[in-house]
């Protein structure tokens, strides 16, 4: 199983759809025929490869900020933006099925490359305990 939480500081990101395009813009660039599927529900979309998914919800509720400065204080003390991850109150959560054999390994490197893509995110990867 992948998990990552991408912060939000820019105030104006309140859905999953800014990282949603950013990800169909990521898969547009790569040539080939290996191409998500996108089932948008609410406040949450699911990434199909056939039978495996990667699952992305945004939360905003109050505890987001709490541990965003949590995370800046224990996990981003050299950061340069450290100042700046403390102030995300909300943030996208990003988690998949398992993959034990890492298939999907590729494609949770592109889903973190269109993370990075979007104006005032930072990517926290809780299994590492840094940010990427």
């Amino acid at each position: 199983m992948y998990e990552l939480l991408i912060l939000l500081t820019d105030l104006q990101i309140k859905s999953v759809a800014p990282y949603e395009q950013a990800i169909r813009q990521v898969y547009s660039d790569i040539s080939g025929g290996h191409r998500p599927v996108f089932k948008s529900k609410g406040d949450s979309v699911e990434i199909s490869f056939g039978q495996f998914r990667f699952y992305v919800d945004i939360s905003c509720a109050p505890h987001v900020l709490v541990e965003s400065k949590e995370m800046a204080q224990n996990y981003a003390k050299a950061h340069p933006a450290r100042n700046r991850i403390a102030t995300a109150s909300c943030r996208y959560e990003l988690s998949s099925d398992d993959d034990p054999e890492m298939k999907y390994f590729n494609d949770m490197v592109f889903l973190t490359e269109a993370a990075n893509s979007l104006p005032g995110t930072f990517v926290f990867d809780p299994y590492a305990g840094e940010f990427q």
